[in-house]
């Protein structure tokens, strides 16, 4: 097995801006989450609002293990600190994969989507009326 993993395109939209990374992980979340346990995977107490995307830079099964066994000790603040990941809250993103399609994990499913993925938030799309 080798020890370095496929790495994909993504496109974050970020103030009107466009970055490109190339990563073998991404993770979007809708609002800031927290990656320290034992809260892992909550959303942050006074977190932004937004879409979180979290950009794996590290190239190697090891460097993504010691990634996350960071985040989950020292928090994702911390690690995002260190040229191996990125943390960052867009409204929007894009994430190109080659083959047409690919497995996704949503909501504890992984389920088959066709690609490009294209991530958005809508504020305020729902409203929520109880009997008062």
């Amino acid at each position: 097995m080798s020890p370095w993993l496929r790495s994909y395109r993504i496109e974050l939209r970020i103030e009107g801006q466009t970055r490109r990374y190339r990563t073998p992980l991404v993770f979007i979340g809708v609002d800031e989450r927290e990656l320290r346990l034992p809260i892992f995977g909550s959303r942050k107490e006074n977190g932004q609002s937004g879409l979180h995307a979290l950009v794996v830079r590290g190239k190697t099964r090891a460097r993504v293990m010691a990634l996350a066994l960071a985040a989950a000790v020292r928090g994702i603040q911390v690690v995002s600190r260190t040229p191996h990941l990125n943390s960052i809250m867009v409204d929007h993103c894009k994430i190109e994969l080659p083959g047409g399609w690919t497995y996704v994990g949503l909501d504890g499913e992984t389920i088959p989507l066709r690609t490009p993925l294209r991530y958005r938030i809508v504020r305020r799309a729902l409203t929520i009326v109880a009997p008062g």
